[in-house]
């Protein structure tokens, strides 16, 4: 069970009058994205779909109002690929599981095509 006060913060440069604000992240979702962030970096060599995700994960991080749909995504992404076992092929349910929590307009803007089944 994830510890509630296991929080850590980092500045977010993106408001408008420069100022830095802190942020507290919980750390598991923190480190849920670094793990979807390494998985897909792995997989931007032979796989057309990673560098469009891996543009849409960084402007996910950038806005403070949609963070919380990229830690969904994380998590639903880990889920999917231990639900899919060994043999599978982890791109489908990786990709399924992070970007069904994008927005029909950022399907269109960054290129997206969600996985079938």
């Amino acid at each position: 069970m994830p510890n509630p006060n296991s929080n850590y913060s980092y500045n977010d440069n993106s408001n408008s009058d420069s100022n830095a604000v802190v942020i507290a992240v919980h750390q598991d979702d923190r480190r849920m994205i670094d793990w979807a962030q390494r998985v897909n970096q792995q997989w931007q060599v032979d796989h057309p779909l990673a560098a469009k995700a891996d543009r849409w994960m960084r402007q996910l991080l950038q806005s403070r109002n949609d963070r919380q749909r990229l830690f969904q995504g994380t998590r639903r992404a880990f889920r999917l690929m231990m639900e899919a076992g060994r043999g599978a092929d982890l791109k489908r349910p990786f990709y399924r599981g992070l970007l069904g929590q994008a927005t029909d307009e950022e399907l269109r803007e960054f290129e997206l095509q969600l996985p079938s089944n």
